[in-house]
């Protein structure tokens, strides 16, 4: 697998500990491509900074949350889970979205109660435009797909309440193919955290966007947010073969956690505050899928 398309995640982390948000993408091992299943930090919020290959490590992830809540032009959240959208009700998209008659605005304001003016409803149902496979219908593979999903944007968002990394560091890996563009910091951002120069390059291609010139569009813009988190879950796997979109249907949501943040939290993590956070990732999806009246399918421990 090649730079560009390697994408680890970051992951949330314990709070207190380690922080939420951040970086999406792990640092390349020696020798060039990232390695396979571990990441720098989970799904953009997810799992303790691992230091193999330049990542950071419990030292500097220690330092404060990973993402911030007064990100994306001073944005704040607790506003109403739909609210920067609009009204659900008045949009003729959502009313024709497949994915809007799986997860209504009043299951996701349920899964999300606090609500959050950074994720809206709306935009994570246009941005869902973009991949017509995710949870697309009213069957029980497609519940557990929106729930695995929202579960790890969960966590690595601290429930939509986190942007932007807080520790921000640079994320430059040097690359013929995708070169840091100068003056610009790599760091986890949107709702799964994408993060490294190589993870912005491959998402900018693949969304046709100038990610890695201008990575700020991915906390700035509201669409980009979500957008961002489903271009990982639909089309990333981390080295592992597969995508967290498919491995929710053929191996569980514990698979989903490998390709996301497995380096760090999966095979029997022994520290604590991993510990907690894996706990944190599954209990989100244990509670999304009683909230749609699906069993939880496959293994959700890694």
């Amino acid at each position: 697998m090649s730079m560009a398309r390697s994408l680890a995640s970051c992951a949330l982390v314990l709070f207190a500990a380690y922080g939420c948000g951040e970086p999406t993408g792990q640092a390349p091992a020696a020798g060039g491509a990232p390695s396979a299943g571990a990441a720098a930090t989970g799904a953009g919020h997810g799992g303790v900074a691992s230091n193999a290959g330049g990542g950071y490590g419990a030292a500097e992830a220690s330092a404060g949350f990973a993402g911030s809540s007064a990100s994306s032009g001073g944005v704040a959240a607790g506003g109403a889970a739909g609210s920067s959208g609009g009204a659900a009700g008045a949009d003729p998209f959502i009313a024709n979205s497949p994915f809007a008659k799986l997860i209504t605005q009043q299951v996701f304001e349920q899964m999300f109660p606090q609500g959050s003016s950074l994720y809206s409803y709306v935009d994570l149902v246009h941005a869902t435009a973009n991949y017509p496979d995710f949870a697309s219908d009213g069957s029980d593979g497609a519940k557990r797909d929106a729930a695995a999903f929202l579960a790890n944007v969960a966590r690595e968002s601290l429930e939509l309440q986190y942007t932007d990394e807080i520790i921000q560091g640079p994320y430059c890996q040097p690359s013929d193919d995708c070169p840091c563009a100068d003056g610009k910091s790599y760091f986890g951002r949107g709702a799964l955290q994408i993060s490294w120069n190589y993870n912005y390059c491959a998402a900018g291609k693949d969304l046709g966007l100038p990610l890695l010139a201008n990575p700020e569009l991915v906390s700035s813009d509201p669409n980009l947010r979500w957008l961002t988190g489903l271009w990982f879950w639909m089309t990333q796997t981390s080295g592992t073969g597969h995508t967290p979109h498919s491995a929710i249907a053929s191996d569980g949501f514990g698979e989903t956690i490998r390709i996301i943040n497995g380096g760090i939290e999966c095979n029997g993590p022994t520290d604590p505050q991993v510990q907690a956070n894996v706990a944190d990732r599954k209990s989100h999806y244990l509670r999304f899928t009683a909230i749609l009246g699906v069993s939880i399918g496959g293994p959700i421990d890694c």
